[in-house]
């Protein structure tokens, strides 16, 4: 049964009596709400980021400030090793 597409009014091939959408009609309303999808939920992922940055500020700064310390002590250690694997007569076991 041929009826006309209810979008668009292209003959469309049924198998039941009530009309439905085109192949190309149906594509662009699934394009159109997946696009729609995504900037909404972009933009309540956004909204829920920086009320939870306004809300955990400190807490954030000071986690940033103890990673920044762990990476000095390490890179600290890191050289102290290095230093400590010289030989008397100037030979170092340095890789890099």
């Amino acid at each position: 049964m041929m009826l006309p597409c209810r979008v668009c009014g292209v003959p469309t091939l049924n198998k039941t009596p009530k009309p439905k959408r085109c192949a190309d009609c149906t594509k662009a309303e699934a394009l159109d709400y997946s696009r729609w999808y995504y900037s909404v939920h972009r933009d309540e992922m956004r909204e829920y980021h920086r009320i939870y940055h306004i809300n955990n500020r400190e807490r954030i700064l000071v986690q940033h400030a103890a990673w920044r310390t762990a990476k000095r002590a390490a890179e600290a250690n890191e050289q102290r090793s290095a230093e400590l694997t010289e030989y008397p007569c100037g030979i170092s076991l340095k890789y890099s």
